[in-house]
């Protein structure tokens, strides 16, 4: 038996959206989780991304059977296919202060948005509240993957922290970043992460605790079953944020894109795929680096080519900015 609903305001201040395509079964799962969220009054859209099946009318109908004073709920139809594009298209009808995205397939726990909207009235010049997710495979094994560091721009390129349901963020600070870029088909987030964060005077704050969203990885929301293969995804995400970083003055994330890439063609190496490991290094290999900096990056290489893993670590040790001292 899920747990009343409990009422902290007349006015909500977060906005969930989400975006869904051709998946009438899996969306209802989702939306259900979220009509038994703990907190009220929130505002729910779902935004139907140009389905081609019954998607439209499930959605509508679970709509309005939930529906409430207290639990605002819109259905839009966005004409255009995309899942950025259909983030798009929600944002431009957010009315709260704060927004958090969420996936067609997965799922909250009922305490998640009481927890984000009592973090973010403890602390209200939080500009993006950032938690952990929990992954549940086919077979029921739950997997938490928890990566701290103080530089929180150098982490979001190594490990993407601000995941799409990993963050809840200002509105306003969303919009004024450009919001999802629609060019991009894979590590959307990557890159919006990147932009949110090197916007002026950002304050991005983590809420500890456990993991109240549940993450269901399924066929349809994978893209191949190898790196390589997403190589020239890769390659266009990594190349858009080398763009943002260029315009930006924290010269420093250069080199940790530089390591993503090493780790990435280490991978593509590791999965026999010489030619995509070539490409992902053009832009490391068209740089003159200082001796010691090409040497450090060429150990991260081989100790991720050798091992699978371990580069981003030596990346974060080497190339992140220092602590701050108190």
């Amino acid at each position: 038996m899920s747990a009343e609903p409990t009422s902290v305001s007349d006015t909500p201040q977060l906005t969930v959206v989400v975006p869904v395509r051709n998946r009438p079964v899996l969306v209802v799962r989702t939306l259900d989780s979220i009509a038994a969220q703990t907190l009220r009054p929130f505002n729910l859209i779902i935004v139907d991304s140009a389905s081609t099946d019954n998607t439209l009318d499930v959605v509508t109908r679970w709509a309005d059977r939930h529906r409430t004073d207290a639990l605002s709920i819109e259905v839009l139809g966005c004409p255009t296919p995309g899942a950025s594009i259909a983030r798009n298209y929600g944002l431009a009808n957010v009315a709260t202060p704060y927004v958090l995205f969420f996936d067609s397939d997965d799922e909250m726990r009922p305490n998640h948005l009481e927890r984000i909207d009592t973090a973010l009235r403890e602390r209200p010049d939080t500009d993006i509240l950032y938690y952990d997710a929990a992954t549940i495979d086919p077979d029921g094994w739950t997997s938490v993957k928890s990566h701290r560091h103080h530089d929180l721009k150098a982490l979001q390129v190594l490990h993407c922290p601000l995941s799409t349901q990993r963050y809840t963020v200002r509105t306003d600070i969303l919009r004024a970043a450009g919001g999802w870029n629609e060019e991009l088909q894979m590590w959307v987030d990557l890159e919006l992460g990147i932009r949110l964060l090197l916007l002026p005077d950002v304050k991005a704050r983590r809420m500890e605790g456990d993991p109240t969203v549940w993450i269901h990885p399924t066929d349809e929301s994978l893209t191949g079953t190898s790196m390589s293969g997403r190589a020239e995804h890769h390659a266009k995400a990594l190349d858009a944020i080398d763009r943002i970083v260029a315009a930006s003055e924290h010269e420093y994330l250069k080199r940790i894109l530089h390591c993503r890439r090493l780790i990435l063609a280490s991978l593509y190496r590791r999965e026999g795929d010489k030619q995509a490991a070539n490409i992902i290094l053009r832009p490391v290999e068209n740089e003159k680096l200082p001796i010691k900096t090409g040497m450090k990056m060429g150990l991260i290489y081989i100790v991720n080519r050798l091992t699978g893993h371990g580069g981003s670590r030596l990346a974060l040790k080497w190339f992140a900015q220092k602590a701050q001292k108190s």
